[in-house]
């Protein structure tokens, strides 16, 4: 787990923008055992539906088809995204075979060979940037020491979210200055 983390890392520090990095993450976690898939997912606040924005790995139509509310009185409120959303921290269903929580979505976790998952909260100072889901190809693949690798990781894909979300300000009100700048009058001063 440790090399992965410094995978990651190295790639949040190279990524040059949000796309970069949610690509990086998932294909970095899609491409180590015992994990198959990754996923950086958004809630929609309006319907409180989990919307996939990033995957990699196996079967991706898993994202592309997935349903999930995450409203106070839905199913996905008690699931591994729900708890992600609404509590701020890790969720996971280490036998997704056996976890009643995760009922509507289990056969077609299955039949990809999703056997466990965490959800990981990207949260930086407050700010929600996404969730990560990540499936694994064994019951009780996320034991608390992964537990406590996966919630400092997700810090610190949610710092780097925050960091590129900054840049892009700054990027975007420098244009606007730049655009306003050039179309003074030449002989004007600022004082």
């Amino acid at each position: 787990v440790r090399t992965l983390v410094a995978e990651i890392n190295q790639g949040l520090v190279r990524a040059s923008s949000k796309s970069d990095i949610e690509t990086t993450v998932c294909e970095l976690f899609s491409e180590s055992e015992p994990y198959l898939t990754a996923c950086v997912a958004g809630v929609d606040t309006e319907t409180m539906r989990i919307e996939p924005r990033t995957w990699a790995g196996a079967d991706q139509a898993y994202f592309e088809n997935l349903d999930m509310d995450v409203s106070e009185d839905a199913p996905g409120r008690q699931a591994p995204g729900g708890r992600a959303y609404h509590e701020r921290e890790i969720g996971v269903s280490q036998d997704i075979k056996d976890d009643p929580r995760y009922e509507q979505w289990r056969d077609a976790a299955l039949e990809r060979g999703f056997e466990s998952l965490a959800v990981v909260p990207l949260e930086y100072e407050g700010e929600l940037y996404g969730l990560l889901a990540i499936f694994a190809s064994r019951p009780y693949a996320f034991g608390e020491s992964e537990r406590q690798v996966l919630t400092e990781l997700g810090d610190d894909i949610a710092h780097a979210l925050h960091r590129q979300a900054v840049e892009a300000e700054l990027e975007r009100t420098t244009e606007e200055f730049r655009t306003i700048f050039d179309h003074i009058p030449d002989g004007i001063i600022l004082m």
